[in-house]
């Protein structure tokens, strides 16, 4: 009898452990499949980032973070308004070095035929009639908005660099309207990078934190 309870207590005592183990298993398959999927959203997110950031295209990046965030309500809708971007859009130092050469395009228009002969004279006159601005004063308003434009780019204030830009006059706009599309949709989509960023980072932690 004392052999038989002895073998039962064996008995109980293997299958305790094999549980167990079955346990202990399933939990570190879970924990890797948690640490997968961390690392995907990880990924994806910097990717994305990255190829964002810098002008190239990001149709792939785009989808390896939607699938990286899949069921992840507030991510589909960021990614879906970037999705319109995703054929690439200039980074800062690429519309920095545009800027310079649109530039001196928008200063030079009016300095090339200086409006002294008769028709010029007039055209000059009525177009400081509508604007109050004489050729010189146009020329020299365009002068001091380029220079303020530039001076933001230097030091990294896109934004404000976009807002001054739209304020030069009609002719020297026109040169500069598309750089200043461009710079407007750098804008928007680094605001919406870095909420994807965030929420994928998001995801990341609160998979961990569940297991």
């Amino acid at each position: 009898m004392a052999q038989a309870a002895l073998d039962q207590e064996r008995a109980r005592a293997a299958a305790a452990l094999e549980a167990a183990r079955a346990e202990a298993s399933a939990h570190l398959a879970a924990l890797r499949t948690a640490r997968d999927r961390t690392d995907s959203a990880i990924r994806a997110g910097l990717a994305l980032q990255d190829t964002a950031g810098s002008g190239r295209a990001f149709a792939d990046e785009l989808q390896g973070a939607l699938t990286a965030g899949t069921g992840l309500a507030p991510l589909g809708a960021v990614l879906e308004a970037m999705a319109p971007f995703a054929t690439g859009v200039p980074s800062a130092s690429t519309l920095g070095t545009r800027f310079e050469a649109l530039a001196d395009s928008a200063l030079s228009i009016g300095q090339e035929e200086a409006p002294t002969g008769g028709p010029g004279r007039i055209s000059a006159w009525i177009g400081a009639l509508f604007t109050g601005d004489t050729p010189a004063a146009t020329v020299d308003r365009r002068r001091r908005i380029l220079e303020a434009t530039r001076h933001d780019l230097t030091r990294g204030d896109l934004a404000s660099a976009a807002t001054l830009a739209a304020q030069l006059d009609p002719p020297a706009l026109g040169i500069m309207e598309g750089w200043i599309a461009e710079a407007r949709g750098r804008l928007a989509l680094d605001v919406l990078t870095d909420r994807a960023v965030a929420l994928l980072t998001a995801r990341a932690y609160q998979t961990l934190a569940a297991n």
